[in-house]
């Protein structure tokens, strides 16, 4: 962030002053307590923030041609352990990747934070997600009226802890606990309706300081060809249609690839009543559009890896990470008579799907092969 764009010396109800940043990026706006900068000495006369003397300062040495003050090879980090329970290191957003496969046990419950502050609303998408302040740091929260409802907010859980097993990298998602009037000083009442309705359990992914969105023309070196084939199988997997190149649906953060906003997969959790064992193995056709599939690596390959990781025991450590209160909602519960039945809907519909031979998988081969081929697509018009 950079760039102070105001500063507002002290909100309503004695809350603690705020700073509002403007993105070098993206523009977008963003607030954060004043007890989070870096506290400076201020000048006597003018009162403006200055920097610490020198002495002060810590003392680096210069390199030997540029000049530049670098870091003492011998001043080592000391390394932070993770979270037991929020799967965290510090401020670090977790990923199953970055901690390595066996150092974080799965979790059977999300972690869970309560938002004291609506910080900036992000209009990109017709959900209106947005930056809220939690009593565990910064989230971009998806509210449970909003868009396709609480079934969109499953499947948010569901591909991003399917993700962390499978050792994708996903920003940390928490349940939100968003109390009544949150955004009561908001100006637009589209906003305050929402979050006002959304009193309760939503769902965040931890905010990512200075992220931007994926291009494959300027980011391509980011993402391996075999990191490209397990997120392409993941999406055949859980019917994600949206990671296309017009909406990758990628952050780069950190020189590396984070995966956002499943809301849209497992599009059979809409009709589970029509679901039947048929259905539920069906290819996924739509994967042929996916951002990353000519640079993926050979699927097939990724198919046996993949798929041998999720086990019928770590299927169900997954939806068991899905918040009671979303399920039983009243715009997701459907016939189900507990959050038991529900999650045991969601962990069939899963285990079924990995069953061999899986169609979904060869669907991605078939259509990458295609792609590659340069073979024409089919084209039907009515004169």
């Amino acid at each position: 962030m950079t760039a102070v764009d105001r500063h507002v010396a002290q909100q309503p109800c004695g809350a603690p002053r705020v700073c509002v940043f403007r993105h070098a990026i993206s523009g977008r706006r963003t607030r954060y307590p004043a007890a989070a900068r870096d506290a400076r000495p201020t000048h006597a006369s003018s009162g403006r923030r200055t920097r610490a003397p020198a002495a002060a300062r810590e003392i680096r040495p210069a390199h030997a041609s540029s000049g530049r003050r670098t870091r003492d090879p011998s001043d080592a980090i000391e390394p932070r352990p993770w979270h037991a329970s929020a799967g965290r290191q510090g401020d670090r957003p977790f990923s199953r990747a970055e901690s390595g496969p066996h150092t974080f046990a799965p979790m059977s419950s999300l972690p869970r934070f309560t938002a004291t502050e609506y910080l900036q609303p992000l209009r990109e998408g017709g959900s209106l997600p947005a930056v809220l302040d939690t009593d565990g740091g910064l989230f971009v929260a998806k509210f449970r009226t909003a868009g396709q409802g609480p079934r969109a907010l499953i499947a948010e859980v569901v591909v991003g802890l399917l993700a962390v097993e499978l050792g994708l990298p996903v920003p940390e998602i928490a349940e939100i606990v968003v109390p009544h009037g949150l955004a009561a000083d908001q100006r637009d009442p589209e906003i305050r309706e929402l979050v006002e309705g959304s009193a309760g359990s939503n769902i965040g992914l931890r905010y990512l300081d200075g992220a931007f969105n994926f291009d494959a023309r300027a980011a391509g070196e980011f993402i391996s060809a075999e990191l490209a084939a397990a997120i392409v199988w993941l999406d055949a997997y859980t019917t994600n249609p949206d990671r296309t190149a017009r909406n990758p649906n990628l952050l780069i953060w950190d020189r590396r690839p984070w995966l956002i906003d499943h809301g849209s997969a497992l599009y059979a959790h809409h009709a589970w009543d029509t679901t039947d064992d048929d259905r539920t193995r069906t290819s996924f056709p739509l994967i042929r559009n996916h951002v990353l599939l000519l640079h993926a690596a050979d699927l097939a390959q990724a198919d046996g890896r993949l798929g041998a990781r999720l086990e019928d025991d770590t299927v169900a450590h997954v939806v068991a990470g899905i918040p009671d209160d979303l399920l039983m909602d009243p715009l997701a519960r459907g016939a189900f008579g507990s959050a038991g039945e529900a999650r045991d809907r969601y962990r069939r519909y899963l285990v079924r799907r990995l069953e061999p031979p899986r169609a979904f998988a060869a669907e991605a081969a078939r259509a990458q092969a295609e792609r590659r081929a340069g073979k024409p697509r089919r084209l039907e018009a009515r004169r």
